[in-house]
């Protein structure tokens, strides 16, 4: 069936003759299968009420209701209707699917009508945004009871597809809830962020810098032979210049066999004063390299090294080995890190979420960027529900 229309009839305020026309074969042909479930939901599914003739009041009530509610299957009917039978452009699916509901007449009787009407139809807030966006008509926007990311989740008949809407600070919003779900497991972390960026991301803390310079520099030092302290210091330094002194004098002390206790006692004295200064540089070096050259420090350790490609990565004493389709392979394994190095998630979060890389967001990788009517910023995201 195929109707011709004329383009002053969207542009007329008064009804014209296709107008009428259609809205008459919209309630007789499109709907009353539609009423019938409705009504059944009403008197019971046993009691069918297929005509209009035989509504009273209440069941015409309960009709216009539906219609200002905008029923779903409702909808669908009217949809199906103007583009399977009628034929009609999605341009003139708009226009006749709006007048339908806005000038229903639950008599079916649209041949008196003059005007065009704006009835106040319950049209979720939603649908109403998404429909200015994307420039369709509300009434193919279908809301749903589910949400994602604390938005609500709407169905465009249109593009047979769900979609939620969220400005740039809701969409901020939505990525670090994602990232957060995603970083509930360190080792989904690893797998998105990858090794030698997650190597980059690693921390010590204050505190446990301190600890292990600390550790470190004592147990170096306590290792050093005296003659190896001395070599640690400067020629310059005064403790070196004592040190050589009193050496020195010892000797000469030894060749007038003279009693040196009391230089000998002095050079322990000078050595114990450059222990200190030796674990001191020791301590700061260590402190130095956690801070600024972490990298460096770990791969010392081993547990850095590099790929075949001369990608970072984690040393064998930190990955585990795991079996799948027949080839083993090793994979980091963050549990195996030792105490002091951290993963700091939140701060990974923060940084995730300022590239704005909002398409995650949607389930096919795919986002709309538009402007509403106040020039704000939208995105409208599909999502597979």
């Amino acid at each position: 069936m195929r109707i011709l229309l004329h383009e002053s009839d969207i542009n007329d305020p008064e009804l014209s003759n296709s107008d009428k026309k259609i809205l008459t074969l919209l309630h007789t042909k499109a709907l009353p299968k539609v009423y019938s479930l409705i009504l059944q939901v009403r008197h019971g599914i046993n009691n069918q009420k297929t005509s209009s003739d035989t509504w009273d009041d209440e069941d015409k009530k309960y009709i216009e209701d539906a219609i200002i509610n905008v029923d779903e299957d409702i909808v669908r009917a009217v949809v199906k209707f103007l583009k399977d039978t009628l034929h009609l452009s999605p341009k003139d699916v708009d226009y006749y699917g709006d007048l339908f509901f806005n000038n229903f007449n639950v008599e079916g009787n649209y041949k008196n009508q003059l005007y065009k009407q704006e009835r106040d139809l319950d049209i979720s807030p939603e649908s109403k945004l998404y429909s200015e966006l994307v420039g369709v008509s509300p009434l193919w926007v279908i809301p749903t009871e589910e949400t994602t990311y604390g938005m609500p989740i709407i169905y465009d008949m249109v593009r047979q597809a769900h979609y939620f809407i969220g400005d740039e600070d809701e969409s901020e919003d939505a990525l670090r809830d994602y990232f957060e779900g995603l970083y509930i497991d360190d080792r989904m972390l690893v797998e998105y962020i990858g090794e030698e960026e997650l190597i980059h991301r690693l921390e010590v803390t204050d505190t446990d810098k301190r600890l292990i310079a600390i550790d470190e520099s004592d147990h170096l030092e306590s290792e050093m032979s005296d003659e190896d302290i001395i070599n640690e210091l400067d020629d310059e330094d005064v403790i070196w210049e004592e040190y050589m002194e009193t050496k020195e004098k010892i000797e000469e002390y030894e060749e007038e066999d003279k009693d040196t206790t009391i230089l000998e006692n002095k050079l322990d004295k000078i050595l114990q004063k450059g222990r200190e200064s030796v674990r001191e540089r020791i301590y700061e070096d260590i402190y130095d390299r956690l801070e600024n050259n972490l990298i460096d420090y770990l791969w010392e350790l081993g547990y850095i090294n590099k790929t075949s490609r001369g990608d970072l990565q984690f040393g064998e004493t930190l990955r585990v080995s795991s079996s799948s389709y027949g080839t083993t392979r090793s994979t980091f394994d963050p549990d195996l890190l030792p105490g002091w190095l951290h993963i700091d998630i939140d701060k990974i979060i923060d940084q995730e979420v300022k590239y704005k890389d909002f398409e995650i967001l949607s389930d096919v990788r795919y986002m709309e960027t538009h402007k509403d009517k106040e020039g704000d910023i939208y995105y409208v995201y599909e999502t597979d529900y």
